[in-house]
């Protein structure tokens, strides 16, 4: 059973708090305290690491490069790959 399942929450508003927070304890606290609210106050900060860099989950890299199409480039080279992104 996964917290979102045992929580009630979207698992999504979950995982966006414990990228910025770094600290899935505090978030499941707040969670199980103050529900989407209180999840919803998790904001960058600072010198504090973020995990992994505010990430969005896809299913695959044709997925992840269609939702961010309009402002990303994406290109093979021969030892990985390059990728840039502009602010939308």
């Amino acid at each position: 059973m996964t917290f979102a399942t045992a929580s009630s929450l979207p698992s999504d508003e979950i995982r966006r708090a414990a990228m910025v927070s770094s600290n899935l304890g505090i978030v499941a606290g707040a969670a199980l305290r103050g529900g989407s609210a209180a999840l919803a106050e998790f904001q960058l900060q600072l010198f504090s690491p973020v995990t992994p860099m505010l990430a969005q989950v896809a299913s695959d890299v044709d997925e992840a490069l269609s939702a961010i199409a309009d402002f990303a480039a994406f290109e093979w080279k021969m030892d990985g790959a390059r990728s840039r992104f502009r602010s939308p």
